[in-house]
């Protein structure tokens, strides 16, 4: 290990740097982050995922995450900023698997650093929404993977889809993968991930059976859209066109590197066929993307003679460009400034319940300590158009129960646009005539939110 090191620090440099970065933005935010956040403190409170607390995916990231909360004590600033330590920790492991497979610096630096500043990776790791944990797993897997210990490919696969489900298209790849190259891999393959997965789920199938198969396979397996899928694309072809490039080239690669392009399959069958699809899924591609680089940095340098910083060059300029981007557009993006005044207010206020916004309400109820309405932790519309959550059953409960209503809004007075209740998870006339607007707190959001809106719905 320590010879490792001394004659690889300079992997060390690139991490850094994303790092002071990412440091030097950490903040509270309009987030699904808040949401992971209550959720683990709830579980530190002795509450059972899928009894006492309804959620949607696999269980492994929330205890993890519980993990985080317990050596920080708690502290949703390192919460937040675990997100962009997960990113630099994957990207010594792309530095170590590029390293073994071409024997090669300069190739392995460049994928570091196309990792740490893709705009993907830059733009999604200021929240802490489980996919970065799920993406060491995976890229853990191909680690094992290139050193043939089998059972614990299967395994670490198995831990990214127990942290986030959307990580499918790897398991598939493997298997397929093993399939036709290595039949005699694939027992193991599946006996190294069947294991794991059922150590997992075990416990959750014993004590919350039926929890567990109505949140995760009724809801999420069948939710609709919550985004335009062309919209989202649209977004990272034009943000990630390397990215999107290597997607599709990769497609015609696969006499010769295989895995690659039955992952550029999977990924893009999962992008056809899956509903509710968003820009942070998207991240399941980008270290398997990157990891195949420089089989093109290989073919282009030789057979165009090209001299060998021609293409790093090209990488910094266009990682410049992305960075850019980002700190003048998006590193500010879902920022809550002043958060402690929507604190004070809700504490002057004295409510019994705290209800609203997903991206918001758990993480004043934890500021606040006072309890979330019905102990509702996830309020995404998704919920209410499936019919678990009911906005006039919540509404008529938040009427009755001394409770904070937040819920997003936007203010344009120059252009007459005013609307101070946006979202689907009341009903908007009840709150308007039957609460008070006790606080309009400006936000800078995505879309044309830009108000967080306080209604007291008590005298």
């Amino acid at each position: 290990m320590k010879s490792f090191l001394s004659q690889h620090w300079i992997s060390f440099i690139a991490p850094s740097l994303f790092l002071l970065l990412k440091l030097s933005s950490v903040s509270l935010r309009l987030s699904d982050t808040n949401v992971y956040f209550y959720t683990a403190y709830q579980i530190l409170q002795g509450k059972l995922l899928y009894a006492d607390i309804f959620f949607t995916n696999f269980p492994l990231f929330p205890y993890l995450s519980a993990i985080y909360l317990a050596i920080s004590g708690n502290n949703i600033y390192f919460y937040y900023f675990t997100a962009s330590i997960e990113v630099a920790i994957t990207s010594l492991c792309i530095y170590a698997i590029v390293i073994r497979q071409w024997d090669n610096k300069q190739y392995a630096i460049i994928c570091q650093i196309l990792y740490l500043f893709s705009f993907i990776i830059l733009a999604t790791s200021d929240h802490q929404s489980g996919v970065f944990m799920a993406s060491l797993f995976a890229v853990i897997s191909y680690f094992f993977f290139q050193r043939k210990n089998i059972i614990l490919v299967g395994g670490f696969v198995a831990f990214a889809v127990l942290t986030k489900a959307y990580f499918l298209p790897l398991v598939a790849t493997y298997g397929m993968f093993f399939l036709l190259k290595e039949r005699k891999s694939l027992l193991k393959f599946i006996f190294g991930f069947g294991v794991t997965i059922g150590v997992v789920l075990t416990p959750f199938l014993l004590f919350a059976r039926e929890g567990i198969i109505q949140d995760i396979f009724f809801y999420s397996l069948t939710r609709g859209s919550g985004t335009s899928k062309t919209g989202v694309l649209q977004f990272f072809i034009f943000r990630d066109i390397l990215l999107f490039s290597l997607l599709l080239i990769n497609l015609f690669v696969w006499r010769k590197y295989l895995f690659f392009s039955l992952f550029s399959v999977f990924s893009i069958l999962f992008i056809l066929l899956y509903q509710d699809i968003y820009y942070l899924y998207l991240n399941i591609m980008v270290p398997f993307l990157i990891i195949s680089f420089p089989v093109y940095q290989s073919i282009l340098t030789k057979k165009m003679n090209l001299q060998r910083m021609v293409i790093p060059s090209l990488i910094v300029c266009l990682l410049f460009f992305n960075f850019f981007i980002y700190i003048t557009q998006y590193r500010s993006l879902q920022n809550i400034p002043s958060f402690h005044t929507l604190v004070e207010k809700i504490e002057n206020s004295k409510p019994e319940y705290i209800y609203g916004a997903n991206d918001i309400a758990p993480l004043l109820a934890y500021m606040t300590q006072i309890p979330l309405l019905n102990k509702t932790i996830d309020t995404n519309a998704n919920i209410f158009r499936k019919g678990i959550l009911d906005a006039d059953t919540m509404t008529e409960s938040a009427i009755n129960h001394k409770t904070i209503v937040i819920v997003h809004g936007v203010s344009f007075p120059h252009y007459g646009v005013e609307d101070q209740i946006l979202d689907e998870i009341v009903v908007k006339n009840k709150i308007s005539t039957s609460c008070d607007l006790i606080h309009s707190h400006p936000v800078y959001a995505e879309g044309i939110t830009n108000r967080v809106n306080l209604f007291q719905c008590f005298k």
